[in-house]
């Protein structure tokens, strides 16, 4: 029992390293500096990453939105909240 208990804080250790690794990367980077050309305001990775998610509920529900009522109001909703999980982070 106490192996799994210092393979689990292991694995968490590595997942954190890889997810800061990834927010510090020159790909990321390069987006976030795009973005906030784009935007005129200096945004955070995290900021860039709720961007693209937004985007891409948006792209989903233009692409996808027409092909049924159930389809168009979860697709809206997923977008709807995306955009919202961006404005109430913003603040950060």
């Amino acid at each position: 029992m106490k192996t799994q208990v210092i393979y689990s804080e292991t694995r968490e250790n590595i997942l954190h390293a890889m997810w800061q690794s990834f927010l510090t990367s020159s790909l990321m980077n390069r987006t976030t500096e795009w973005f906030s050309q784009m935007l005129e305001e200096r945004i955070s990775p995290q900021q860039t990453l709720r961007l693209i998610h937004a985007q891409l509920a948006f792209a989903t529900l233009v692409l996808f939105g027409g092909a049924s009522a159930a389809t168009s109001v979860l697709l809206f909703a997923w977008f709807g909240l995306s955009v919202l999980q961006y404005w109430r982070n913003q603040k950060d």
